[in-house]
């Protein structure tokens, strides 16, 4: 296989990516994203361990994810990752799930992601030595740069729970796995028989790690869109702030076979 900014995996959702409701999970989409972004890393050589190596570590700072069409269990996808040239201190990486049979898209993503130096957690800018990342962002899906989502002010009427951070919710960094702060999020939404979350974006803003407890917040912004939000408890700090969409659109693909 060439070394090239592009990478393609071929897989299958299971019962297990699914929602009561039998809707894909975005944590579960998050973790694929996550899983085929560190193997396309690994297969260039500037993965976990790689850029460890150089007292840096991979962190994701923001992620977007748009479910056009609920992927139906057990079928064959084609899951393709495309990781830009990067723009200053920041490396764009897109996600988009075909379905192989079709072709048809039914999940894009988009993420930035950025390497922090191990000894002093300050933002590095590696040479393309470290990390070759050079493809041309002409034929990008989102056309346009991930920015800052809007600081809600909450108010004690949007609080909707606590969570303490437990073992299984750390990485192999030990901090909090950021897939599972999209669990959090699916919870404070919890659609109903009826909803689907069909798009999702979300800033991370500080790590957790054991024992850390955190309040969750959302707001209501209209039938269809929200925002959901977490702070630690001792400090106030924001740990993530995020955006939602819903859909009542009854999704014919969505069945079980």
């Amino acid at each position: 296989m060439e070394r090239t900014g592009i990478y393609k995996e071929e897989r299958k959702f299971v019962y297990s990516d699914y929602d009561i409701n039998d809707n894909v999970l975005m944590s579960h989409i998050a973790e694929i994203f996550q899983d085929i972004a560190g193997n396309h890393s690994e297969f260039l050589g500037c993965g976990y361990e790689a850029v460890k190596s150089k007292d840096m570590i991979w962190v994701l700072a923001k992620t977007k994810i748009d479910v056009i069409k609920n992927p139906i269990i057990a079928k064959n996808v084609i899951v393709e990752t495309i990781a830009y040239k990067p723009n200053g201190l920041i490396f764009a990486r897109e996600l988009i799930i075909k379905d192989k049979e079709t072709g048809e898209t039914l999940i894009t993503g988009n993420s930035n992601w950025c390497l922090v130096s191990l000894s002093t957690r300050r933002l590095v800018r590696p040479n393309i030595d470290v990390v070759p990342f050079e493809q041309d962002d002409t034929n990008r899906i989102y056309k346009d740069k991930m920015k800052s989502l809007d600081n809600i002010q909450f108010e004690d009427k949007d609080f909707m729970f606590s969570q303490t951070i437990r073992f299984t919710d750390l990485d192999h960094n030990r901090h909090m796995n950021n897939c599972h702060y999209l669990d959090i999020i699916t919870n404070a939404v919890s659609p109903t028989s009826n909803q689907r979350i069909t798009s999702l974006e979300i800033n991370y803003e500080k790590e957790c790690i054991k024992d850390d407890e955190i309040l969750v917040y959302k707001r209501i912004i209209s039938d269809t869109e929200g925002f959901v939000a977490a702070y630690k408890k001792e400090s106030r700090q924001l740990v993530f702030k995020s955006k939602y969409k819903l859909s009542y659109n009854a999704d014919a693909s969505k069945q079980i076979l």
